[in-house]
């Protein structure tokens, strides 16, 4: 998992939300996972530059939910997460996503494409047994304006 950035910030900002999620205790046969991935783009095009983080919501009485689940986009806007560890997928169950933007001051201006990272605001996005999981994530400049932080 690649965790570098140039934007100060979004590396720490990662760290802690896995961190956190691996405090409360979590282990893979606790939390069951299913392969999951998908795409991301803004207005169409594929987003490039950044990652996917699936943040399971909890479900339980101990309103425990797993650890968080993380993705590095390709060159096609594609991405497959993993867990904790060398753990393939993510935590069965709804989760919160977001999108973090990895690209460096330059690159993000050249691309037209600024902010931090965004909680993406269509909605739950659930983890199902037995499938891909294959989320299509279709943000657009709007979105960003309105929701992401900068």
């Amino acid at each position: 998992m690649v965790l570098s950035s140039s934007r100060p910030g979004t590396a720490a900002w990662l760290l802690l939300a896995l961190s956190t999620s691996l405090l409360v205790g979590c282990s893979s046969q606790e939390f069951p996972t299913a392969p999951a991935g998908g795409s991301v783009t803004v207005d169409g095009k594929p987003f490039t530059t950044g990652q996917v983080m699936f943040t399971p919501m909890s479900q339980r009485e101990d309103n425990l939910a797993g650890p968080a689940a993380i993705g590095s986009l390709d060159d096609e806007g594609h991405f497959e997460l993993r867990s904790s560890g060398d753990v393939t997928g993510a935590v069965i169950g709804p989760h919160q996503v977001t999108v973090i933007n990895t690209a460096d001051k330059e690159t993000a201006k050249a691309s037209g494409i600024r902010f931090d990272r965004i909680k993406v605001p269509t909605g739950v996005f659930t983890v199902e047994a037995g499938e891909q999981n294959q989320f299509a994530i279709e943000l657009t400049s709007e979105m960003l304006r309105r929701y992401a932080s900068r």
